[in-house]
């Protein structure tokens, strides 16, 4: 299965959208089901919302388990962005920077998680540059 970039960013949003301590301050989480149904993500197949659950877990960018049953995914308890994610999030969240990662991403053929974090990294750079040499 391939990820899909878009799908990355828009399960970030979307979990940072859910996210949130309750009175108790404990961290109130969400779940596959919820989050397949949510606005933002409706547009994707849940095998690929679960598939990218997987891997932005194994990333480091979220805080998320799995749980399986005649091995299959039946869920994913979804808790929240971890430092990373919140990171990695901040610099894709732009829509038109996104547009450009993308963009950059389709020309070298790589939407890796590290290669969309690297172009990311880049177009700020080359932002923030711009900006220091403007007249």
């Amino acid at each position: 299965m391939e990820l899909n970039p878009d799908c990355i960013r828009d399960i970030m949003l979307a979990i940072e959208s859910m996210q949130s301590l309750d009175s108790e301050l404990v961290i109130c989480h969400t779940y596959l089901s919820k989050l397949a149904e949510s606005e933002r993500l409706a547009k994707y197949p849940k095998e690929d919302i679960a598939y990218t659950l997987l891997k932005l877990s194994e990333g480091k960018l979220i805080n998320a388990t799995p749980s399986y049953g005649g091995g299959k995914i039946l869920n994913f308890y979804v808790s929240d962005l971890t430092f990373d994610g919140h990171q990695y999030l901040d610099k894709i969240r732009d829509a038109e920077r996104w547009k450009t990662v993308k963009s950059v991403g389709n020309k070298i053929g790589d939407f890796s998680l590290s290669a969309i974090e690297k172009i990311a990294e880049g177009v700020t750079s080359a932002a923030i540059s711009k900006l220091f040499s403007a007249p």
